[in-house]
């Protein structure tokens, strides 16, 4: 199977919903309210789908740049191509102030969060998340 089969084309051709539900996959992330981690999804979709996307561009998201002057004030808005998995929230934080140390003004990124869109923006001095 090795000598056919790659990583992402054996997820894609084997991890059928009947595979997935049978040897009890799910997904985890961690409650915002207690820190502690909990099934979030057993979706055999969801969960064949982040375990493809883990393995095609290094994990890694994809951002682009939507707008260098968002709200015509000089802000660069970013968009996250949500794919199942959302954005490691610390990661976007830290991100995000490094930007704006280069860029100068506000910026802002927009993704999901909980299967909303959202958008999470620093302007210098402190993070905002908000529902789009």
């Amino acid at each position: 199977m090795r000598r056919i089969y790659n990583d992402v084309s054996f997820i894609d051709e084997f991890m059928t919903p009947e595979f997935i539900e049978k040897n009890k996959f799910y997904q985890y992330g961690r409650d915002p309210h207690t820190g502690q981690l909990k099934i979030a999804s057993r979706d055999p979709v969801r969960i064949k789908q982040t375990m493809l996307y883990q393995l095609t561009n290094l994990g890694r998201p994809y951002i682009y740049a939507v707008d260098g002057n968002y709200r015509n004030r000089g802000e660069l808005y970013l968009l996250h191509h949500y794919e199942g998995v959302e954005l490691k929230q610390d990661y976007a934080h830290d991100t995000l102030t490094n930007l704006e140390k280069i860029w100068h003004r506000p910026v802002h990124i927009e993704s999901v969060i909980d299967d909303k869109p959202h958008v999470i923006s620093f302007d210098g001095s402190s993070h905002d998340i908000r529902e789009k």
